[in-house]
């Protein structure tokens, strides 16, 4: 089984603080998830976009008890997908 990096939380401590802090406080916002998403396949380039998106989709929505995003993520799948 391949393990999972999470390397890519550090990235984005550097580059957008304010959402790492969401992230790490279970507060984020919709805008986040594209930023999220493309940092953790950018860092599971092993793992499909579609497996690090419903990953992003469990850490936020069930995770850090944010089931109110999924109806952002499910409706706009394909979009974050192809971002």
């Amino acid at each position: 089984m391949i393990k999972w990096d999470n390397d890519w939380t550090k990235e984005l401590k550097d580059i957008n603080y304010d959402c790492w802090l969401r992230l790490a406080e279970c507060r984020n916002k919709p805008k986040d998830i594209k930023i999220m998403f493309k940092l953790m396949y950018k860092y599971n380039f092993n793992r499909s976009k579609e497996a690090c998106l419903d990953r992003i989709a469990t850490w936020v929505c069930d995770w850090n008890n944010q089931p109110e995003l999924f109806d952002y993520i499910e409706s706009n799948y394909d979009i974050i997908i192809n971002s």
